[in-house]
């Protein structure tokens, strides 16, 4: 960080230098606690954005169809037999 002049007019008035950086330091931390709060809501906003659908490769997705499929086509097959035996 660079440095701050301070202006020097012979003799150096402590008080009021004191003051000021006691100002710039309460500017400084309002500053900090502002950047850290939207540090905070990024990282909730980056967590609500993360639910939802997972992401799937296409191999994943086909496998997941495949499986989908033999599962509906069971499905299907315990259903008839159920009504052939009500037939029956």
């Amino acid at each position: 960080m660079g440095e701050v002049p301070v202006p020097y007019d012979g003799a150096m008035d402590l008080h009021r230098i004191i003051d000021e950086l006691y100002k710039e330091r309460q500017r400084l931390e309002k500053i900090i606690s502002t950047l850290e709060e939207l540090n905070t809501k990024e990282a909730v906003v980056s967590i609500v954005k993360r639910r939802g659908r997972k992401f799937m490769a296409p191999a994943d997705r086909k496998a997941v169809s495949q499986r989908m499929k033999r599962y509906w086509e069971a499905r299907k097959q315990q259903k008839q037999q159920e009504q052939s035996t009500k037939e029956g």
